[in-house]
């Protein structure tokens, strides 16, 4: 286990070095095809956004297909990117976007994982983490079988990251 779980942290701590950009994206899908090689599939399914903006909903569909949830807790509505995105949890209809500054994903989730229930919330958000928290992120999650979520913002030759991810 410890040697699958520092060729994930490898992987991902190239990923976080690439910098931005297309070239940062090729050298992330690379980095993916050859763990993927090496390990096997990380079992993550994927599904397409929507639409143009719905990066968001997309990827937590993925996370509640992967940590088999089913159907939301907070209002039993089917899983699908529309739900997902929809008012009572990510509001990316509303928004025309997830804003992570609102907390709008990690809302999303924790509605979908816990339904109503207060101060469950296994969701947490950092916004414009050092290095060091990114890797103690990931780290934590791949050790602990965890998920987490990145999302990174360039402007003006600033690149912000915000780390969403489990806690036990």
């Amino acid at each position: 286990m410890r040697a699958k779980s520092d060729a994930k942290f490898a992987m991902a701590e190239s990923v976080l070095r690439g910098g931005e950009g297309p070239t940062a994206a090729r050298r992330a899908a690379r980095a993916v095809r050859n763990y993927e090689a090496d390990h096997g599939s990380a079992g993550l399914p994927h599904r397409t956004q929507i639409n143009s903006y719905f990066c968001g909903p997309a990827s937590g569909v993925m996370i509640t297909l992967f940590s088999n949830w089913g159907r939301s807790a907070f209002n039993g509505v089917r899983l699908n990117q529309v739900s997902m995105g929809g008012q009572a949890h990510m509001r990316t209809w509303t928004h025309g976007a997830t804003n992570w500054w609102r907390g709008t994903y990690v809302r999303g989730l924790n509605r979908w994982q816990n339904g109503r229930r207060t101060g469950a919330y296994y969701w947490t958000q950092t916004d414009s983490p050092s290095h060091g928290q990114v890797k103690t992120a990931m780290k934590y999650g791949i050790d602990n079988g965890l998920l987490f979520a990145a999302d990174t913002v360039e402007r003006r030759g600033r690149c912000t990251t915000t780390v969403t991810r489990v806690r036990s």
